[in-house]
Parts: C-alpha cells; structure tokens; sequence
C-alpha cells in the first residue's frame, strides 16, 4: 500500500514492524554495512505513530502493518487541519464577536487552501508515513499553544498552555530536523515584542516555560 515519495516510508515500515515483533535493535545491520547504524541517532516518531495506527486499526479487525502505514498519514492529517485552523483563527481573533466570525472566517479559508496545497498533498496523502506527515501536526499545534498562552490573561491557563507548548516541540524535535523553524520563528517573535515594550513578566515565564 505504500507509495512513498522517497525511501524514508520504508524504512520506518521496516522499524515499525520490528518494534512490534520485538526484534528492533540499537544498531541496524542492514544500514552502514558492516558497521551498522546507531538506530538511537535517528528520529524514530513516524515508527511510533505507525506502531499505534496498527495497535488502533487492529482492535476493529486484522490489518497488517503495511496498512497502517498507509493510513497513518490520513488521520494524522486530520488532527493537523484542527490545529492549523485553530492557530490561524488565534493570530485573527480580539474579544468582540464580530472579531472572532472574521477570524473563523479567515481560518477556514487559510485551511482550506492548505488543504489542497500540491505541496502538502505529496507528503499528507494515504500510503506515505512520512516525517512531514507528522511534523506539521505538531508545528502548528506547539505555534497554537504558544500563542494562545502569550494572549492569554489568566496566567496560570498561560502556564500551563506555555509548559504543553514546550512538550509538543520537544514531539517535533523527535520527529523532524526542520524543529529549527519552531525556534526561530517564536525568537524572533520575543525579540521584536521587546523591541516594541510587549514583554512582561507573564510572558517572560511564559517564554521560558516553553524552552
């Protein structure tokens, strides 16, 4: 069932069916021969989330793991279409209501351009378990949080919000080198609302919570 774009798919296939088999080992021998590869040093979430598609898949019938595989990205898609409604509804949204209708406004319609955005469909697609797959999820959910708690006036919701922020990047450092983007977007964010006297105590902490 699997269609991947380039080798990556198949060899978090091969990872995930060994985790479930119980036969994945430190060092892979079918890598770096003869040496073998240190598996510890590679992002090993796509694995994971095709492990728990096929744990899920299967408590409804008897699927192989080359399917779940193959449905994995559907669902994970769909988890990352909600939080990229939701961050961009965030960066829109004041108190009044008129403010939110144009805010929910502009998010359906951002997120139904990303939707169908050639460049999302090569890697969000069934049949390619890909890192991308999983690494938007978790790229727009940690940029949601962290805004929501930056905006946010209660300061022990904002804590909290800053504190799951940091969880969901640390996911994303596990699945994706480009967790770079994360840094360097939300630093330069702090930086320029010092610049313009934005920071305050509040999110301060707020700030070094996520980090």
């Amino acid at each position: 069932y699997t269609l991947g774009p380039d080798l990556d798919p198949f060899l978090f296939l091969r990872y995930a069916s060994e985790m479930i088999n119980g036969s994945f080992n430190q060092i892979d021998e079918m890598r770096n021969v003869p040496l073998g590869f240190d598996t510890s040093k590679e992002l090993q979430m796509v694995s994971y989330f095709i492990v728990i598609t096929y744990r899920i898949l299967n408590m409804f019938g008897n699927y192989s793991i080359n399917y779940a595989g193959a449905f994995m990205p559907v669902w994970v898609f769909a988890l990352t279409i909600i939080a990229f409604f939701l961050f961009v509804r965030e960066i829109f949204s004041r108190k009044d209501k008129e403010s939110k209708t144009k805010a929910n406004l502009i998010a359906s319609i951002a997120t139904f351009f990303m939707i169908v955005m050639p460049a999302f469909l090569s890697r969000t697609v069934a049949g390619i378990p890909e890192k991308e797959t999983i690494a938007f999820f978790f790229m727009f959910l940690s940029f949601f949080l962290f805004l929501r708690a930056w905006k946010s006036e209660k300061k022990v919701y904002a804590y909290t919000l800053g504190t799951l922020a940091g969880i969901v990047t640390g996911l994303l450092g596990l699945t994706w080198g480009g967790v770079s983007i994360i840094y360097i977007t939300i630093a330069v964010a702090g930086i320029g609302a010092f610049i313009l006297n934005k920071i305050k105590t509040k999110e301060i902490i707020v700030y070094g919570l996520w980090f």
